[in-house]
């Protein structure tokens, strides 16, 4: 049986239940409320006779109208209360019968008295006659009121009777029903619990199982309902992860070491390149210097002066040769892990490079930036010099301003990066260089005649896991950004 149907058979109980319970007790409200209204009416019935009694001693010692007609509107209403009793009461209660009776006798009986005093008083009647009539008519009044009020206290014990069951049947009902629904209530949540919660906690100590690397988690299943469904749902999804995982470990490794091949093929590519490059240039420029110096010997000065030019330019374009192939194998190890790492102090690597550049530097005027504390950072120390002698070179060679600064600022460690700004207070870079600035042997009008140093900054940087972008900030801007070395 599915849960959904369990529930729904505990729910339909439960109302089942809370409908008996709501319509018991209005069945004994209705009894209660029926029970007190004859305990009310029979207490009413006692009032009001004892008030007749009254009413007639009082009539009796002084005979005005005054009495006769307040006993008469008294009798009156006792004679309406019974008739509401009838209403309430079986049809067939001699009680009820027998006051209704005592009642139409006691008026008259009192009819007669005052029609004994009327003429008594009109002088109709012998004074010991009417006497003698007074005593038997007042004596009959009072044994019927003695004979009422008891009638009327047999009715009113059963009726305080009728009132007590009434209320012991609707209390015994209403504890009888909120136990039962209670006890739904208690087996809905066992249901609940049992079912569902405890299931939960198993789905969810599976699911964080799995969270954990572990796909070889499963689900004990041993139910048939939606629970047991959501369980083999689960465990033909890890099922289906753990295929998938184990896929993607096999397909990982093999575009890792295919990755890894290529890389290892590109690096010596490059160094066999430069290797097989540098042999016949070498040669070529042997044979331009043999050649130009045979030609500085020859007898003809016009024949002289066009081979000495020509070889000038082989020279020329022979030494741009040798200047590629070597920034070819510079931008090559730039990407490598570095050979040795250390805690490199960058102003000490700044400061080298100003003492070297002393010269140069002097020469234009260029005011120097520099933040006093450039920071440590754990690297190879010969790429972190790549990194500023290309950055700094840079903003020096390519400013035109007359009045020439360079900027190199420390802006401090952000998630685990050294952060840094290196700018200079020229024109700029073109808009349309800035995003090509990086790529190898690019000649914008910002890089270097080769487009080999910045590409160089850019391989390292990334090496390391940093970034750098170039931008516009009233002048030519590189930020960066370079972690301490790790082997992850």
């Amino acid at each position: 049986m599915s849960i959904r149907t369990r529930l729904t058979i505990a729910v339909v109980v439960a109302l089942l239940l809370a409908a008996g319970g709501i319509t018991a007790t209005l069945v004994t409200r209705a009894s209660v409320t029926r029970a007190s209204k004859r305990n009310n009416i029979v207490r009413e019935v006692v009032t009001q006779l004892l008030t007749l009694n009254v009413l007639r001693a009082d009539y009796q010692l002084y005979r005005n109208d005054r009495s006769r007609v307040q006993w008469e509107a008294q009798n009156t209403r006792l004679a309406a209360l019974l008739d509401r009793a009838s209403n309430i009461y079986p049809s067939s209660d001699a009680t009820i019968r027998h006051l209704r009776a005592d009642n139409t006798n006691r008026r008259q009986l009192f009819e007669a008295l005052v029609g004994d005093y009327r003429a008594e008083a009109d002088g109709k009647v012998n004074p010991q006659v009417g006497s003698a009539t007074e005593t038997r008519l007042v004596s009959s009044l009072l044994v019927l009121a003695q004979s009422t009020i008891d009638d009327a206290n047999v009715l009113a014990a059963r009726s305080q009777s009728d009132l007590l069951r009434a209320q012991d049947l609707s209390t015994s009902l209403a504890i009888i029903f909120v136990a039962l629904l209670g006890t739904v209530v208690v087996g809905m949540a066992f249901l609940v619990g049992r079912t569902v919660l405890s299931a939960l906690g198993r789905l969810m100590a599976g699911a964080d199982t799995v969270a954990a690397g572990n796909l070889n988690a499963r689900i004990e299943v041993k139910r048939d309902d939606e629970i047991g469904a959501v369980a083999k749902a689960f465990n033909n999804m890890t099922g289906e992860l753990e295929i998938h995982h184990e896929r993607l470990e096999e397909l990982v490794e093999s575009r890792t070491l295919d990755l890894k091949r290529a890389n290892e093929e590109l690096d010596a590519y490059a160094h066999v390149v430069s290797h097989d490059l540098r042999s016949p240039l070498a040669s070529a420029s042997l044979a331009n210097s043999l050649l130009k110096d045979s030609a500085l010997n020859a007898p003809e000065e016009e024949l002289r002066e066009e081979v000495v030019e020509n070889t000038d330019m082989i020279a020329r374009n022979l030494e741009t040769a040798h200047r590629m192939v070597s920034g070819l194998l510079k931008v090559a190890e730039a990407g490598q892990k570095p050979h040795s790492v250390e805690d490199v102090s960058i102003s000490e690597v700044v400061d080298e490079l100003l003492v070297e550049r002393k010269a140069s530097i002097g020469a234009r005027g260029t005011r120097l930036e520099i933040d006093k504390d450039l920071g440590t950072i754990k690297a190879d120390r010969t790429q972190i010099y790549q990194v500023f002698s290309n950055l700094i070179g840079n903003c020096m060679k390519h400013n035109e301003n007359p009045e020439p600064v360079i900027r190199v600022k420390y802006l401090g460690v952000e998630e685990g990066l050294h952060v840094y700004k290196v700018c200079d207070n020229g024109s700029g870079f073109p808009e349309d260089d800035i995003d090509k600035i990086f790529r190898p042997f690019f000649k914008g009008a910002r890089t270097s005649d080769t487009g080999i140093g910045l590409s160089i900054v850019e391989k390292v940087i990334r090496a390391y896991g940093g970034w750098i972008k170039a931008c516009n900030d009233d002048g030519a801007c590189f930020d960066f950004a370079i972690p301490d070395w790790s082997a992850d």
